[in-house]
């Protein structure tokens, strides 16, 4: 994978999602970006749907607020992790009844 950038949890924001948006619409000549979280802890994980993960993620010693995850495709035999050392991920908001929060997409670890 071709990381864009390395990015703290905590730089996570509305503004930066704002600032995507500009850069879209997202396609083969304009891939969205893929960032890459170090020492990443899931605080919280449930499979949902047909083989997906979500999760609720957040980095030790930062005093960021934890952060919506999903994972999608997930095989039956993949180790669920509760520690990720490196995670590769797209950010996107997740709109759902008439809200919106921040997602991260998760690609791999």
């Amino acid at each position: 994978l071709e990381i864009d950038s390395e990015i703290e949890l905590g730089h996570i924001s509305t503004q930066l999602m704002d600032e995507m948006e500009n850069l879209s619409p997202f396609g083969t000549g304009n891939p969205q970006p893929l960032f890459m979280a170090r020492q990443v802890n899931v605080t919280t994980a449930a499979m949902v749907g047909r083989g997906h993960r979500r999760m609720v993620l957040c980095q030790p010693n930062s005093c960021a607020p934890p952060i919506a995850a999903i994972q999608f495709n997930i095989e039956p035999d993949c180790p669920r992790a509760n520690w990720f050392e490196r995670l590769a991920f797209r950010l996107q908001w997740n709109r759902y009844k008439g809200g919106k929060e921040i997602q991260m997409v998760v690609e791999a670890f």
